[in-house]
């Protein structure tokens, strides 16, 4: 399967790496190292998921903070969009959990943002994991 994010959630992770004095600098490598880890099969069957239709399920996972060494709970949320028809996998958006940019949960009426910009990825605006670099990984 391919691994994709969407054009917003990679901006946003780019402007969260830069910010070195928030303990937020390694979250890129941090989000590499669990793609790179999550077993897509076993995923797709946890209790994670917050949607699901025949075409997709978005789920939603917790990634630990390299750089704050305190566990997955005050890490970052990582929200995934699995597409079973096209077969791909994307990232659809990003959050720390604590700090100054942090998010609680999501906003109230997520999928009319979110599935649309998935839609509009998915049109050729989606742009590959694997271009994103890291000096981390």
């Amino acid at each position: 399967m391919q691994i994709a994010i969407t054009p917003t959630c990679r901006v946003k992770i780019e402007r969260l790496s830069k910010k070195s004095k928030t303990g937020y600098s390694s979250c890129l490598a941090d989000i590499t190292s669990f793609f790179k880890e999550l077993p897509f099969d076993i995923a797709l069957k946890s209790n994670r998921m917050i949607f699901r239709n025949e075409q997709f399920q978005i789920s939603k996972f917790r990634i630990a903070s390299s750089s704050t060494k305190d566990g997955k709970s005050s890490g970052y949320r990582a929200i995934i969009l699995f597409d079973f028809v096209n077969k791909i996998n994307t990232l659809i958006e990003f959050y720390p959990k604590f700090g100054p940019a942090a998010m609680t949960s999501l906003v109230p009426g997520w999928q009319k943002i979110i599935i649309p910009e998935y839609h509009q990825a998915l049109q050729g605006k989606c742009i590959d994991f694997e271009h994103l670099s890291s000096p981390e990984v």
